[in-house]
């Protein structure tokens, strides 16, 4: 949902006027779900974002510039810290109600003391061949982002990927996805 006539009424509000705008338009994007505190908050959750992104965006292209370094660890981190602010706010996209929300976010960091039993518990509750399938499925969108990479350097072939990509590829494939077809 895209509102340009809000952002042209509020263009006249500077900085505020794109707040307003970003606000408006998340909060509705999370009522179009359902009408439900939940997503009200998801909407929230997700203007307080993208405000926040649109607002630093000069001092961080500044920075960029100044330490080509800190541009380099933000490109290799910023995805995972991107996937756990998104992972977050789908809490409050899941819950009915501000009891259930408290609840969640009571218990979720349960499965840190024992991540490996935590990852083995749903590779056993899915059952090898939906585990197989996931991994497929990720894999391959993990190849397609290889491949976007890959292209923005110039670089089109496997032979000139880093020496642990190119003895990592096959291998993981097969020892993944065989003990799932068995």
């Amino acid at each position: 949902m895209y509102l340009p006539p809000l952002r042209m009424a509020t263009r006249d509000l500077g900085k505020w006027g794109l707040v307003l705008s970003i606000t408006v338009t998340m909060v509705l994007i999370g009522l179009w779900h359902g009408l439900g505190i939940g997503f009200l908050i998801f909407g929230l959750i997700h203007s307080v974002y993208l405000v926040v992104d649109a607002l630093t965006s000069s001092a961080r292209r500044h920075l960029y510039r100044e330490h080509p370094l800190a541009n380099r660890i933000t490109s290799a981190l910023g995805p995972f810290f991107v996937f756990g602010m998104f992972a977050f706010s789908l809490v409050f996209f899941r819950a009915v109600s501000l009891p259930a929300i408290f609840y969640q976010m009571k218990h979720i960091a349960d499965g840190l003391p024992s991540p490996l039993a935590s990852i083995r518990a749903l590779y056993y509750g899915f059952g090898r061949l939906r585990s197989a399938e996931i991994f497929l499925a990720t894999s391959v969108v993990g190849l397609f982002e290889l491949g976007s990479y890959l292209r923005t350097q110039h670089e089109k072939t496997m032979i000139n990927l880093p020496r642990f990509f190119r003895s990592a590829i096959s291998p993981c494939g097969g020892q993944y996805i065989m003990p799932g077809l068995l």
